[in-house]
């Protein structure tokens, strides 16, 4: 509706850029990104110095997944604008998926001073801080997004990501049900309860989760790889050992490196040791070799 009102405007009124941005933006968020990047090409080369039109198609080309071309409007836009805090967001955000986090971090806090609290700034906060692994303040700034945007899937599973690796297991649970009730996917929200149970050492709620897991995504290698912990540990050498082979048939390149220290004790006391756990490795996998 929003789509037929705004073209019949445009008709009306050809030359009015408030309607023809209008437009562009119902375009992009009805998905429709050519159109909206074409709507906005041709209005830049009518009016090449309106910093909000480079900002608009820095943020189609970002959504198409042309990020050099969504970079270079968003440049433009802050030559035009330094204070568009959008444009520093965004930009940051593209050059976190880049992994230069440390110049991301320096365009996204020039945005939080500009305008602090701002729900995109927030969540361009969380998700920096998850890329540099600071899970506490990651949590912080993703919770304020989603008192501000309670319907946020995206800042809903990273939140709960953030609180799985604090290791706060009953808000990590409550986080990760909440994402579920969004629409997150069901296969993610088990894998990731799964995970959280294996590092409390709860081996039997984490089989229970990460089986369903797999049983929705079979590709999934994370939770095959902690299945296979998982199954050790809960004695269920067979599965393992099944969990190994389906972990290899994803990616035939996987490995694991097995350590046991014996401190304080004879040399020769952990050999015995040693040779049941190769015994073992090279009875569970194919994969497995020697040189």
């Amino acid at each position: 509706e929003a789509l037929v009102t705004l073209r019949r405007a445009s008709l009306l009124r050809p030359n009015e850029l408030l309607i023809a941005c209008k437009l562009a933006n119902t375009h992009i968020d009805a998905g429709e990104l050519l159109l909206a990047k074409d709507q906005l090409s041709d209005l830049l080369a009518k009016c090449p110095d309106v910093p909000e039109l480079y900002l608009l198609r820095g943020m189609t080309y970002f959504q198409m997944g042309s990020d050099g071309e969504a970079e270079a409007d968003l440049r433009v836009c802050l030559s035009l604008a330094p204070g568009n805090y959008e444009a520093l967001t965004a930009l940051g955000d593209i050059l976190r998926e880049h992994k230069q986090l440390d110049k991301a971090s320096h365009y996204i806090e020039r945005a939080a001073l500009i305008a602090p609290g701002a729900k995109d700034v927030l969540l361009a906060q969380g998700m920096l801080c998850l890329a540099k692994k600071d899970w506490k303040a990651a949590n912080d700034f993703l919770a304020q997004r989603l008192a501000l945007v309670p319907d946020d899937v995206l800042a809903a599973l990273n939140r709960a990501a953030a609180l799985v690796e604090l290791g706060e297991a009953i808000p990590a649970i409550n986080a990760l049900e909440f994402a579920l009730g969004l629409g997150a996917r069901e296969q993610w929200v088990h894998e990731m309860i799964g995970i959280l149970f294996a590092h409390q050492g709860q081996w039997q709620v984490a089989l229970e989760n990460l089986e369903m897991a797999v049983e929705k995504e079979p590709q999934n290698l994370n939770a095959w790889n902690v299945l296979i912990v998982a199954y050790d540990k809960a004695g269920l050498m067979e599965k393992a050992g099944q969990a190994a082979h389906k972990a290899l048939e994803i990616n035939p390149e996987i490995f694991a490196i097995i350590e046991q220290d014996m401190y304080g004790c004879p040399v020769d006391m952990p050999f015995p040791i040693a040779q049941r756990t190769r015994e073992h490795i090279m009875a569970a996998t194919r994969a497995a070799r020697v040189k």
